[in-house]
Formats: structure tokens, sequence, C-alpha cells
């Protein structure tokens, strides 16, 4: 097949015949309130971008979806509280919810930080792509100071679950 499947990672094999929905049901419980917490340690111009992206009620959504696994299109809706869910591909379709469509392959190559491959392999999704890169603007705007700052504190707060996560062998 490809390159990709050389050797890939116990976590991503696992993917291919574990459904993600309990996970993504628990991630919708608990990134609210980290998040939350998150939220009050940012500068002004931070939260401001936050606030942006991600308004009190605000009702954009967009989807993930991992093709050929048994995982049903994750969506996240973004607003504070932040709002994750799982939903079967008509409710997307009948939404309307933009989205990116992600096979296991792809899951590796941005693992390996490849971005070249992944955009050429993206390139039919490009306009899903343009439209949720234009959602996270705000972020782009404050500028490489206050990214990096942003990213400090962020690495900061969720360090401890981060973690907790298996990470790759190297």
């Amino acid at each position: 097949m490809t390159e990709t499947n050389d050797a890939m990672s116990p976590q991503l094999k696992a993917l291919k015949t574990f459904d993600l929905s309990p996970l993504i049901r628990m991630a919708g419980v608990m990134l609210p309130r980290t998040l939350g917490v998150f939220l009050k340690t940012l500068d002004m111009k931070q939260k401001g971008a936050f606030d942006k992206v991600m308004p009190v009620g605000g009702q954009k959504k967009f989807y993930i979806q991992l093709v050929g696994t048994p995982s049903p299109p994750i969506v996240t809706q973004m607003a504070q509280p932040l709002k994750m869910s799982v939903m079967s591909e008509d409710e997307v379709k009948n939404q309307g919810i933009k989205g990116v469509k992600l096979t296991i392959d792809d899951l590796q190559l941005i693992q390996k930080r490849k971005i070249g491959k992944i955009l050429w392999r993206l390139k039919g999704q490009i306009g899903a792509l343009l439209s949720l890169s234009g959602m996270f603007l705000p972020f782009i705007f404050l500028g490489p100071g206050e990214l990096k700052d942003l990213k400090k504190k962020a690495m900061t707060h969720f360090k401890p679950i981060i973690d907790l996560l298996p990470h790759p062998k190297k």
C-alpha cells in the first residue's frame, strides 16, 4: 500500500476497530470545564481571540470523521462552553455541517508532521479546510509573540492531561 503503513503505532492500529463515541462523550463533559479554567489565565488580547473563535452561545460547528473506523463523525460546536458530540453521517449532512474526513494513514502523516503530503492527500477537501481555517483566523492576528505565550500557557495548563496519554515510541 503506502509508506504510512510501515510503522503504524498501536494506537492508530486500534482506531481501525475501536469506536471513539464513549471517549468523545466524556470529552464533551470534561473539555468545557478544563477550557473554562484555562480561559481565565489568558490576557485580554488572547481572551478576545478566543471570544471571536468561540463566542458565548456560538453556533458554528465542524466535524472530523475517521474514515474506515467504526467511529461516527465527531462534531465540535465552537461556543463557550465548548460542545463535543458524535452524530450520524445523515445528521451531519442534514445540518450542513462542514468538516474533514481523515483516514488512519492521514493521521499517521499528521503524527509524522508530513504537512506537504497530508495537504496533497486532502486536496479534494480544500473548500472545507479553508472554511475551517477561516474560523481560527483571530488566533493568527494575535501575532507571533502572543501565539508563543498562548502556546506556553496551554502547554502548562494541559500538560497533566497530555502526560496521561500514551506516547509513541521514538
